[in-house]
C-alpha cells in the first residue's frame, strides 16, 4: 500500500514539476533566460527591500554558487541591481532589487501566470487549496526531517 502512494506521488510531483518547468522555460526563452532566473526574479520582486544572496538561495531551494551565476547573468543583462537604500559595503549583505526592466519582464510572464493560477482557483477550492498547501508543508517538513537523517 505505502509503495502505491509513494509511486503515485512521485508520479504526480514529477509531472506538476515537468509541466511548470516546459512553461517556465518556454516563457524565458523568449528573453535569452531560463526557468531558475524567473524564480530568482519572482522572489527578489515579492520581496519589499529585495533579497541577499543567500536568502535568496534559501527561498529558491538552490546554492549559493548556482545563485551567485544567475544573479551575475541578471546584472550583466540589467534585470537586477543592488538595493541602493541597503548597503553596508559588504556584498554578501546587499540585497538583489528588480529594476524597471525586470519588472517588466514579469509583468509580460505574469498572463500566463494567472492562467495557470486561476484554472486551479476554478476547480478548487479557497478551504481546499489552503488544506492542500497545509498538507503540502508537512509532507515536505517530513521529507526534510528524513532527508536530514540519512
Amino acid at each position: 500500500m505505502y509503495m502505491e502512494r509513494f509511486t503515485a506521488f512521485t508520479v504526480n510531483l514529477s509531472n506538476v514539476e515537468r509541466n511548470l518547468h516546459k512553461v517556465k522555460s518556454k516563457k524565458m526563452a523568449e528573453y535569452g533566460l531560463r526557468a531558475t532566473h524567473l524564480m530568482c526574479m519572482i522572489k527578489i520582486y515579492t520581496t519589499e527591500e529585495g533579497l541577499t544572496p543567500t536568502e535568496l538561495a534559501r527561498s529558491c531551494a538552490i546554492d549559493k554558487a548556482f545563485v551567485s551565476r544567475i544573479s551575475a547573468d541578471l546584472m550583466a543583462r540589467e534585470l537586477i541591481e543592488f538595493n541602493k537604500n541597503i548597503t553596508d559595503g559588504r556584498k554578501y549583505k546587499n540585497k538583489y532589487v528588480l529594476t524597471d526592466k525586470g519588472v517588466a519582464i514579469l509583468e509580460e510572464i505574469t498572463d500566463i501566470i494567472n492562467e495557470i493560477i486561476s484554472g486551479i482557483d476554478s476547480d478548487i477550492t479557497t478551504e481546499e487549496l489552503k488544506i492542500f498547501y497545509k498538507v503540502l508543508d508537512t509532507i515536505n517538513t517530513t521529507i526534510n526531517q528524513t532527508v536530514d537523517k540519512i
